[in-house]
C-alpha cells in the first residue's frame, strides 16, 4: 500500500506542470490569473460532483457544522496556490515555478513535521532531510540561473 501511495504521489506531482499549462492557456484566454482559476476550480468541482454522484457516497450536510474552523482554510489556500501558479508558470517556466513550489513545501512540511503541527505526528528533522532541502533549494537556482 505505501508504495501505491508513493507512485500515486509521484503521479499527482507530475501532472501539476502540465494543468499549470492548462490553467496558464485559460487564464490568457478569459483575461486574466483570477478568472482562470475560478473556471479550473468549477470543472473541479463539477468532476467532484460527478464522481460523489457516480460512487454513491452521502454528504450529510449537518457534519458541515462539526468542520474544525481551520480546516475551512484548505479551499482558501488551494485558490492561493492556483493563482499564483497561473501567474508565475508562463513568466518562470514551469521548472522554475515547481522547483520552487517544491521547495516552499519542503521547508513547510519539515516545520510540520518538526513540531507536529495540524494534528500530525511528531517526526524528527534530520541533518540528511535538511541537505535534501538543500539540494532542492540549490536544483532551484541552477534552474534559474544556468
Amino acid at each position: 500500500m505505501v508504495w501505491l501511495l508513493a507512485g500515486l504521489a509521484l503521479l499527482s506531482g507530475s501532472v501539476l506542470p502540465v494543468q499549470a499549462a492548462f490553467n496558464s492557456r485559460m487564464a490568457s484566454t478569459l483575461g486574466g490569473p483570477v478568472l482562470g482559476a475560478l473556471v479550473s476550480v468549477l470543472v473541479s468541482t463539477c468532476t467532484l460532483v460527478l464522481y460523489v454522484l457516480l460512487s454513491r457516497q452521502h454528504l450529510a450536510l449537518g457534519a458541515l457544522r462539526s468542520v474544525p474552523a481551520l480546516a475551512w482554510l484548505g479551499g482558501v489556500l488551494g485558490v492561493f496556490y492556483l493563482v499564483v501558479v497561473i501567474m508565475a508558470t508562463p513568466r518562470l517556466g514551469a521548472a522554475l515555478t515547481f522547483s520552487l513550489v517544491v521547495a516552499g513545501q519542503l521547508v513547510v512540511a519539515l516545520a510540520v513535521d518538526r513540531f507536529g503541527l495540524l494534528g500530525l505526528p511528531v517526526r524528527p528533522v534530520s541533518p540528511v532531510r535538511l541537505l535534501g532541502l538543500a539540494l532542492v533549494l540549490g536544483g532551484a537556482l541552477l534552474i534559474r540561473f544556468f
